[in-house]
C-alpha cells in the first residue's frame, strides 16, 4: 500500500505526536494510526510504468562468476516446493548448457529433490508459448476477455463505490471516537466520571477504533488490488499487441508479459523424460488456449451475454 502511495504523491498526517500538552517531546505513532491523503501531488509517471518497475525491483538477481545472467532470472520457481530456482553458469560451462536449479536442492541434503532445466530449454518453451498466446489474444481478443471475465468474476463483483463509502464512514467514526475519548478523559480529570467508568468507556472506544482501522486497511487493500488488476490487464494487452512480429524474447518482453515460471520434477512418458513447465502471465495467470470448437461456442455465448464481456 505504501508503495502505491509513493506513486500518488500522498500527504501523511499524524506520524508523530507529543507526550502531552505540557510535555512537548515528540513520539512516533504506529503506522496504522497515520492518516494518509493520496493524490495530493501530480504523478510524474503513469501508474502502469510505476507498478511494473516496483515488481521488477522486488526481485533480486544473483550474480554468477562469469557475470552472465538470464532474462528469466527472478521468474523461475520450483513447482514442487515453491522455492526460487538459481541460474547457474561457470567458465567451464558453455552458454548453451547453462541451467536453473532449485535453491532448496543441496546435493541431496536439502528439502527438495533436484530440479534441473537448461536455460536454452526454458527460452525455447517460453518463446513457443508466448507466440501461441500472442496469436490467440490478437486474433480472438473478445474470447480472451470473456474467459478472463468469467474466471475473475468473483473479484469483479467487488463494489468499489460501496467500499469507498464504507471507508469514508469508518474514518469519520474514528475521528468521532477521538473526540469522545478526549471528552471522557476531561470528565474523569474533573472528577465527573469514576475511574472504573472511565476505564470501561475508554477501552470500548479504543477497541472500536482498532476494529475500524482493520476494516479500512482491508478495504483499501481490496481497492488497490482491484485497481492493480485492471491496470495490469491493460498493460498486458498493450504489450501483446506490440509483440505480433517478435522472433526472439528480450528482457523487457519477459518482464512485461510473465510473472512466474514454474518447473516441476521430470516425468517419464513413453520412454522419454519430460519436464513440466507452467508459465504464469502478468495479471491473467496461466492461459489455456481453447480449440476451434470451443472458440466458436464461446463466441456464441458472447452474442447471448455481451454484458459480461464489458466487465473485463
Amino acid at each position: 500500500m505504501l508503495a502505491n502511495l509513493q506513486y500518488t504523491g500522498c500527504t501523511v498526517n499524524f506520524k508523530s505526536t507529543t507526550v502531552s500538552y505540557k510535555v512537548h517531546d515528540r513520539v512516533q505513532n504506529p503506522q496504522e494510526e497515520w492518516q494518509i491523503v493520496p493524490n495530493t501531488q501530480e504523478a510524474i509517471i503513469d501508474m502502469e510504468t510505476f507498478l511494473r518497475v516496483q515488481e521488477i525491483r522486488s526481485h533480486r538477481r544473483r550474480h554468477t562468476s562469469t557475470g552472465r545472467t538470464s532474462i528469466f532470472t527472478s521468474k523461475m520457481f520450483c513447482g514442487d516446493c515453491g522455492s526460487k530456482m538459481y541460474f547457474c553458469a561457470a567458465k567451464s560451462v558453455p552458454e548453451d548448457r547453462e541451467f536453473f536449479r532449485c535453491s532448496e536442492y543441496k546435493e541431496n541434503k536439502g528439502s527438495c529433490s533436484i530440479h534441473y532445466i537448461r536455460e536454452s530449454v526454458v527460452r525455447q518453451a517460453v518463446t513457443k508459448t508466448v507466440k501461441k498466446v500472442v496469436k490467440y489474444v490478437t486474433e480472438f481478443e473478445p474470447v480472451f476477455l470473456y474467459l478472463y471475465a468469467k474466471k475473475h468474476s468473483e473479484d469483479m463483483l467487488i463494489n468499489i463505490r460501496e467500499t469507498k463509502s464504507r471507508t469514508q464512514q469508518a474514518r469519520k467514526r474514528i475521528e468521532e471516537l477521538d473526540r469522545l475519548i478526549m471528552r471522557v478523559y476531561e470528565d474523569h480529570a474533573l472528577g465527573n466520571l469514576s475511574e472504573s467508568r472511565y476505564s470501561m468507556m475508554a477501552t470500548n472506544y479504543e477497541a472500536e477504533q482498532a476494529k475500524l482501522r482493520e476494516q479500512i486497511e482491508a478495504d483499501e487493500s481490496a481497492l488497490a488490488n482491484a485497481e492493480k488488476s485492471t491496470i495490469n490487464l491493460r498493460a498486458f494487452l498493450k504489450a501483446i499487441r506490440q509483440c505480433t512480429d517478435f522472433e526472439e524474447l528480450d528482457e523487457k518482453t519477459v518482464n512485461t508479459l510473465i510473472s512466474k515460471i514454474e518447473v516441476f520434477k521430470k516425468e517419464r512418458i513413453d520412454g522419454k523424460y519430460h519436464i513440466p513447465i507452467k508459465i504464469h502471465f502478468t495479471a491473467v495467470g496461466i492461459i489455456n488456449i481453447p480449440d476451434e470448437k470451443e472458440i466458436l461456442s464461446i463466441m456464441e455465448e458472447i452474442r447471448n451475454n455481451p454484458k459480461l464481456l464489458k466487465t473485463a
